[in-house]
């Protein structure tokens, strides 16, 4: 358990940046969301406009993923 703090005390401000930039896209998602279904708005534009954060939440997440998997193989080598 030791050995998992110190790795994870390693990647600290990594975990911590991706974790803020997660939260933030998912919010983004949900408020879009909300606008354009409570302004009924349709078309093109507002397809993209979800694009973009749907892009940086994937980006972040595998990030973080990366993140545990370089600890995992840190414990087993």
């Amino acid at each position: 358990m030791i050995a998992i703090d110190k790795l994870s005390a390693t990647f600290k401000l990594e975990r911590i940046i991706y974790t803020i930039l997660t939260t933030i896209t998912a919010l983004s998602i949900i408020s879009i969301g909300l606008y354009l279904t409570l302004t009924q708005t349709e078309g093109y534009k507002s397809f993209y406009s979800l694009c973009v954060p749907t892009g940086a939440l994937t980006l972040c997440i595998n990030r973080i993923f990366k993140i545990w998997n370089d600890i995992y193989k840190l414990l087993n080598s």
